[in-house]
């Protein structure tokens, strides 16, 4: 459970089932006793993927997907998934013993960076190192331990989430977009943020808009600076 439009991990909850009952038995009193009318604050709560894809040597960590994407257009839609993305890992091995042990569930980087188990990635030469690494070695790293055939397959399940979710606010964009925006010269990135389970499918943990891009790492700026580069080609034929 999160609050919406938050970030760097800010009030994100793992809650048990004893945990949800719970709060929604608070959250119906609250709303009944108010007599102001004042309404509870809004809070996303998503499924937590339960049987997470797990990769290290002995102890095994949960990681997450930072994919970066480029739409140019709504109406007609188009949509451009940069071929580079980041894998971040947790810095706790997975248990699901200790639900409430936050560097061991939350990938969020925010989070991570600040544990004792975080170990940042100083050199871009080895994308496969550290509590951050390159989806291409990640790739390769699933084919060397033979959890992975054919590459391909796992990015054309990634598209198809991708676009899904794009289709799915289509309906909201397109009217604003007529209504308040010159369609020749307008663009959005966005960072997608997904997670694999155990059978490699995707699970769309949540789409950010503006994603930073700043180079904090070597391998920062070994993905992030050729995605500007991306961007810079993708979004010329409908610069003014």
């Amino acid at each position: 459970m999160k609050p919406p439009a938050s970030a760097c991990g800010r009030g994100i909850r793992i809650l048990t089932h004893r945990d949800a009952w719970r709060m929604c038995e608070d959250a119906r009193k609250l709303s009944k006793k108010s007599k102001t009318g004042k309404q509870l604050k809004a809070r996303i709560v998503q499924k937590y993927v339960a049987e997470p894809l797990l990769l290290g040597d002995g102890a095994r960590y949960k990681f997450d997907l930072r994919l970066y994407v480029v739409v140019t257009s709504v109406d007609p839609l188009r949509i451009y998934l940069f071929q580079e993305g980041i894998a971040r890992f947790c810095t706790a091995p997975y248990s699901l013993k200790d639900p409430r042990n936050r560097f061991a569930h939350l990938t969020n980087y925010a989070i991570n960076k600040s544990s004792d188990g975080f170990v940042e990635n100083a050199d871009a030469q080895r994308a496969d190192a550290g509590s951050k690494w390159s989806l291409s070695a990640l790739i390769r790293t699933l084919q060397s331990q033979q959890l992975l055939g054919d590459p391909e397959m796992l990015m054309r399940d990634i598209r198809a989430v991708i676009c899904k979710t794009v289709i799915a606010a289509e309906a909201h964009l397109t009217p604003l977009l007529h209504q308040f925006a010159d369609q020749s010269s307008c663009f959005e990135l966005f960072g997608f943020d997904m997670m694999l389970d155990a059978k490699l499918r995707p699970w769309l943990i949540e789409v950010n808009v503006s994603p930073s891009l700043m180079g904090g790492s070597p391998l920062d700026r070994r993905c992030i600076y050729p995605f500007i580069g991306f961007v810079d080609v993708v979004i010329a034929p409908v610069s003014p």
